[in-house]
């Protein structure tokens, strides 16, 4: 809290204590735009990896950083599914995936079964994924309306080529979204971390 000697003042959720230079009381303020919200380090061989807590009314929008994710097994794609309504949804996405240097682009509209962040051309002998996206609109339960966009990059499994793959995507169930996971086409994830922020609305 802040004050010495008065009545203290508490901060709100979200903000830190912020020095007032010198001579001067520190204030409560902002604590910037990205707020940690949790992580996860897989270094056992996983599914997927879930995030089914975290997403609240607290923020709209979400930034993950994934770093260093490796499959366990070879050329397989890296999805991501979207949480609804106590489940991880399995149908009606619309998705588009391009990749920056060679084939191919993908584009389906309410009949994916998931959102590629990339082509099934992961090694899992050389291929390090490394990338981020965007959680728009988590709170809202119009269908289509949350959307993930993102970017990731990756070796390919003959160490020559490196592949930078843009992605996005919306799912039609009229829902709030309230998590995601991430998982590949076939086998586990090897290892990877991933870390969630909220995005500060003001």
């Amino acid at each position: 809290f802040v004050g010495v000697g008065s009545t203290p003042s508490y901060g709100t959720s979200g903000q830190a204590l912020l020095s007032g230079g010198s001579g001067a009381a520190p204030t409560w303020g902002g604590a910037g735009a990205l707020v940690f919200i949790s992580s996860q380090t897989v270094s056992t061989a996983v599914a997927s990896v879930d995030f089914t807590s975290g997403i609240s009314s607290t923020y709209d929008d979400y930034i993950v950083y994934f770093s260093d994710v490796t499959p366990g097994t070879n050329t397989t794609a890296f999805y991501s599914r979207l949480y609804k309504s106590g489940a991880f949804v399995t149908s009606g996405y619309s998705q588009s995936l391009a990749n920056l240097q060679g084939t191919p682009v993908y584009t389906a509209a309410n009949t994916a079964t998931q959102i590629n962040i990339t082509s099934a051309t992961v090694s899992n002998t050389v291929s390090i994924l490394n990338g981020s996206c965007t959680l728009f609109n988590m709170n809202s339960a119009l269908g289509n309306r949350a959307t993930v966009i993102g970017q990731a990059f990756f070796n390919t499994a003959s160490s020559t080529a490196q592949i930078v793959t843009v992605f996005g995507g919306t799912q039609s169930t009229a829902a709030a979204t309230t998590g995601f996971q991430f998982y590949f086409s076939s086998g586990n994830i090897a290892s990877g971390t991933f870390r969630l922020y909220g995005i500060a609305k003001s």
